[in-house]
């Protein structure tokens, strides 16, 4: 072979090689970009991801200490409520007690407590009896 003969294979050689090179690297180089980003991408949405977990993890502790705080100003108003319930059957009590000795001493003297008076006390009985009963 000649020098021309083996100048034009060494750059035919040269040629192929420099090809190959060219296509192994932009195929290695495409997968690595392809990697960065998918790994940008990943990132990206994981940290989107964390960013709306910690917004939704906050609205919900916010409505915690909401109802938590609702629920604590239920507990006083039923509890004063209960006070409340407990002096008016504290009343109630009396006031049947009372009735009861007037109608012990109307019986005594043979009398009758009036039809105003006995009506007005079936109906604080009745309301009494409503009010223990809940």
């Amino acid at each position: 072979m000649s020098d021309n003969d083996n100048s034009g294979l060494a750059f035919l050689l040269g040629a192929v090689c420099a090809a190959g090179a060219w296509i192994w690297g932009y195929f290695v180089g495409k997968k690595g970009s392809y990697k960065e980003g998918y790994e940008q991408g990943y990132k990206e949405a994981s940290d989107e991801y964390e960013a709306k977990f910690r917004e939704q993890a906050e609205e919900f502790l916010n409505k915690t200490r909401e109802f938590e705080t609702l629920l604590k100003e239920q507990q006083e108003e039923n509890n004063a409520l209960k006070e409340k319930v407990e002096a008016y059957l504290d009343e109630g009590s009396r006031l049947i007690g009372e009735y009861e000795g007037l109608e012990k001493r109307y019986n005594e003297l043979s009398k009758k407590p009036s039809e105003e008076t006995q009506k007005q006390f079936s109906i604080l009985k009745a309301a009494w009896d409503k009010l223990k009963a809940a």
